[in-house]
Order: structure tokens, then sequence, then C-alpha cells
């Protein structure tokens, strides 16, 4: 019954009519939460994965209603695996920001699944991750920025404190901290807005601060209080020499 339903839901999903394709979502969405195999977790993965990996799609739409069907899916591991093992191949061909969007906070529960349960991310994941931060294109530097930001606080919040989740930060530091030099010198003309600059402030200053762990991440942390006072100091230079 539950493959059944999945397959209307998935034949709905290309439909023209973005009613009709709201509808398959919602009832894709019902079906895999109520879901307690993660047999059927997996199938339903495989199925959608399949379908955006193949082509056969009948256009951005459909792929995002896809992405859309993929965020329901429960995180497993069996299923997080394949799901994130797809993400740089899907990205590489997706040329739709919505539906790049959309794709792009579709892989974040499996990605915290991964750090709450101390294991460890593909490594074409960590690449994709890290590049995307201070990648060209907007729409997925916006969204990398965001699904981040979700996962690291998400999971800063259940109080995980395995290996991999602090090691992902110290990976990501490179590119936060880049991401706040574009942002410090002009918060209005960062490629991505302000948005990224304020996400890696927001990650390292409350994530890594609340650190007990890793002498690396309390020196960056210590750098970056450094560079908001600096911020704060040159914006009020700014605004006295406005109003004078």
């Amino acid at each position: 019954m539950f493959k059944k339903l999945v397959s209307i839901a998935l034949g709905a999903a290309k439909s023209g009519n973005s009613r009709v394709r709201d509808y398959a979502e919602v009832l894709f969405t019902v079906v895999s939460q109520k879901s307690v195999s993660p047999e059927i977790d997996t199938y339903c993965s495989n199925e959608i994965i399949g379908l955006a990996k193949s082509g056969k799609t009948t256009g951005p739409d459909h792929r995002l209603s896809l992405y859309r069907m993929l965020h329901s899916v429960g995180a497993s591991s069996e299923t997080s695996p394949f799901v994130l093992d797809a993400l740089s191949p899907l990205l590489s061909k997706e040329t739709n920001d919505a539906a790049t969007q959309a794709l792009v906070a579709s892989v974040s529960p499996h990605i915290r699944f991964h750090l709450q349960n101390d294991i460890a991310l593909p490594s074409a994941v960590l690449s994709t991750l890290t590049r995307e931060l201070n990648g060209s294109k907007i729409a997925l530097r916006r969204a990398m920025v965001s699904m981040i930001g979700d996962v690291l606080f998400s999971c800063h919040e259940s109080h995980t404190s395995t290996g991999v989740f602090r090691s992902l930060i110290e990976t990501l530091i490179p590119a936060f901290s880049a991401n706040i030099k574009a942002v410090s010198n002009n918060p209005l003309s960062a490629p991505a807005g302000p948005l990224e600059g304020y996400v890696a402030l927001a990650c390292l200053l409350g994530v890594v601060a609340s650190g007990t762990e890793g002498g690396e991440l309390l020196r960056v942390r210590d750098k970056l209080l450094r560079l908001t006072s600096y911020l704060k100091k040159n914006r009020s230079r700014k605004t006295s020499r406005i109003r004078s």
C-alpha cells in the first residue's frame, strides 16, 4: 500500500497544474511520515533520486516538487548515506534557483543524522559544502549558508558533541572566515548579501564559543570576537561622519 501511494504521488508531481503538484507533495509527506520502516524510506529516496538523476523530469517545477518530497524522507543509517551521495551530482546538473534551494534543504536532516550519530560524512559532501559556501552561484551559496547554519544550530541545541560534528566545524572555519571578510567590507555588496556573514558569526560565536574542546576553535572564536568589535567601531565612525 505504501509503495502504491508513493507511486501515485510521484506521478502527480510531474503535472503541469501547480495545485496537483502541491497535493502530490502533501500526499507524499503524509505517507513518508506514517512509515516506520527504513525500507520504505529507502524506497522513497531511491525513486525520487532515480527520477532526478535520469533526466526524465518534465522541468524545474517537477524537480522542485521532488526535492520538497525528499525533505520529508526519514533519516537513517540506510537512507542518509544514499541521499548525501546524490547531492553533488544533482547540484552539478541543477540550473533552477528554486529547485537548487529545495535540493540543498532536503539533505539537512541527513547531515544532521550523521553529525548526531558520529557517522563520517562522505568526502564529496564535505568538498561540496566548503566549496559552495564561497561559490559563485549566488542562489546555491545562499541556500548552502542557510542549510549549514540550520544544521549546526540544531545540533548545538541538542547538545551534539560528536567528533564528526567538531570536525565539520573545523573544516568549515576557512569558508566562514572568507564570508565574514566579504561582508565586513560592505554588507550590502557582498556576493550573497549580509546573510552569509551573519550566519557565519552566529555559528562561530554561538556554536564555537560554547565549546569546551578544541584549541583551534577557541582561537578562531577569539579572532571573531575581535573582528566583531572592530566592525562595531568602524560602523560607529561611518555613522558619525554621515551625521556631521
